[in-house]
């Protein structure tokens, strides 16, 4: 506003001061690219005002510059720790490997992941250096190599309805953004990971064709290029299995439209998944309510009962002859596992297990109550 009321341009104001010249127009590059989401802090754009004649009390109000102050050694640490680096294979790859019996399957696996592990050092060749400076440029620095570790997917997030998500074999390679250099300090990877961005592409095509070339070798698979995706698929795969398992596919085509582009389909994705994972935690909580009442019904205790017994009742003495009651063992087995490991303590269990009886030897006795045998009291 000022050299527009000057009639000059905005580099103009800082004539014969190069270095602050340089931060205005970093500063501008910011403002182009972030809009109204940039900010500056106060003691860059004192210095700048300072360097042009002008007071920051002119440009901005009193008390907006009184909160910047008072957050003048505030920082936010953008710092970036590390990369996600994801190795996926076509389609026809994810069913094999779920067909095959299981100890080919394993071998499938494994040699997917050899095939990681040259890919990592190809990508490790291609950006495993750092950048040091030497008289004030910038040199490249050998490093001890990159650190990474991976995670394998078998398969895609689940769809939200109750069944598990597609077939989608896939490794999560995590390589962080450190490495020990040869004068024996810590730096960021690549040019600070500027190179692994423009190396992903020749990574993933590497990791493929290792795989083509491993699996052709170890089971003679041998393959086709698809006409709608160009992806090699294996042959004996046909399209119509592949897009039976490819529901997540679907669903992101269907929102986003046929004729829809990268960006459409990487929102329409993760519009997707922030609604499996609403409608999942709904599930889960549902679940979790269902699964509290089943197990208050199953041992015979009401709400109010469940989490503490009543005052001045006696505790059941555990025996083995309650413990090894049928009714005790047919009420385990009815369990499912992951409820086995849960189940309530055996006097729990043995009291169920005798109030069951005396029920059944009421009705049998013509609502006599006639209880049979079980653990003694107190």
């Amino acid at each position: 506003m000022a050299a527009e009321e000057r009639g000059v341009a905005a580099a103009d104001l800082l004539e014969g001061k190069p270095k602050q010249q340089k931060v205005l127009a970093q500063q501008q590059r910011m403002v182009h690219r972030q809009g109204d989401r940039h900010r500056m802090q106060v003691g860059t754009l004192h210095k700048l005002a300072r360097a042009a004649d002008l007071d920051l009390a002119d440009v901005y109000g009193e008390q907006e510059l009184a909160d910047a102050r008072e957050h003048t050694d505030a920082r936010v640490d953008d710092r970036v720790r590390g990369w996600d680096l994801m190795l996926d294979m076509p389609k026809s790859d994810s069913v094999l490997a779920g067909l095959l019996p299981d100890a080919h399957s394993q071998e499938y696996r494994d040699l997917v992941h050899r095939a990681k592990v040259e890919t990592l050092r190809e990508v490790e060749r291609w950006v495993g250096y750092a950048v040091g400076s030497e008289d004030g440029r910038p040199v490249r620095l050998s490093t001890g190599g990159l650190l990474a570790w991976s995670v394998e997917h078998q398969s895609a997030r689940p769809m939200g309805d109750g069944q598990p998500g597609d077939p989608h074999l896939h490794l999560h390679v995590t390589i962080a953004n450190m490495a020990l250099c040869e004068d024996g300090e810590w730096r960021s990877i690549g040019n600070s990971g500027q190179d692994l961005h423009r190396h992903a592409a020749a990574a993933d095509a590497h990791f493929k064709a290792r795989v083509r070339a491993l699996a052709f070798e170890r089971f003679g698979v041998r393959r086709e290029q698809a006409e709608r995706t160009g992806a090699w698929e294996v042959s004996g795969v046909p399209e119509q299995v592949r897009d039976l398992y490819s529901r997540r596919h679907g669903r992101i085509v269907e929102m986003a439209g046929d004729e829809s582009g990268r960006q459409e389909r990487d929102r329409a994705a993760a519009e997707s998944q922030a609604r499996g994972r609403r409608r999942r935690d709904a599930g889960e909580l549902a679940a979790a309510r269902r699964g509290g009442r089943c197990r208050r019904r199953r041992h015979g205790r009401g709400r109010r009962t469940w989490t503490a017994r009543p005052r001045g009742r006696p505790r059941a003495r555990q025996t083995r002859r309650a413990a090894d009651s049928p009714a005790v063992r047919r009420g385990h087995s009815h369990l499912r596992p992951d409820e086995r490991a849960h189940r309530e303590p055996e006097d729990v269990l043995a009291r169920a297990a005798a109030r069951r009886g005396r029920q059944r030897a009421a009705v049998r006795a013509g609502r006599r109550r006639n209880p049979p045998p079980g653990p003694a009291r107190r």
